[in-house]
């Protein structure tokens, strides 16, 4: 629902669960902090994702999921952490997550952490990177984070005055 601009919807189906704003640390909670998390920050309540990020963080950690395959914390809490202006915090959680990512081996959190790490890094240098994600993403099933990729370095290059390839993607 958020991914679709539906956040009336998502909240509401969020509110049905019932749960407090203080929710146990808990493995069992690490999907309802990730969309409420993404909810907050598509609401540009970038300190609320922050706090929910951070949460779903440590319930990951604790429980040993290391795996950015079943949720890119890290990514996401880097999303927002640029969003407040934090760039070393969120470059350093991508940066981690990359690593992990490759571990992995699979495109999806790749591309994922890398276009975030990309992001963070900005410049020629974040240019770069994000032309990795896409590359990752290009043969990948993953459709909606190869489309935020190209997204993302069409407005990089755009920004480096590259208009003519910023145009094509």
């Amino acid at each position: 629902l958020t991914n679709r601009g539906e956040l009336d919807e998502a909240e509401a189906s969020l509110a049905k669960l019932g749960l407090p704003e203080e929710v146990a640390e808990s493995g069992h909670l690490i999907f309802f902090l990730g969309a409420r998390g993404w909810v907050r920050h598509a609401r540009r309540d970038f300190e609320g994702a922050v706090s929910d990020f951070e949460r779903l963080g440590r319930c990951m950690e604790r429980f040993e999921m290391r795996n950015p395959a079943v949720l890119a914390w890290r990514s996401h809490l880097a999303l927002a952490l640029l969003s407040l202006k934090r760039r070393d915090e969120a470059l350093e959680l991508a940066q981690e997550e990359v690593g992990l990512a490759r571990a992995w081996g699979a495109p999806r959190p790749l591309g994922v952490a890398l276009r975030v790490q990309g992001l963070a890094e900005g410049g020629s240098e974040g240019i770069e990177t994000l032309r990795e994600s896409l590359s990752v993403l290009e043969g990948s099933s993953a459709k909606l984070e190869r489309a935020r990729t190209l997204v993302q370095l069409g407005a990089a290059l755009r920004r480096a005055n590259a208009r003519v390839e910023a145009r094509e993607l």
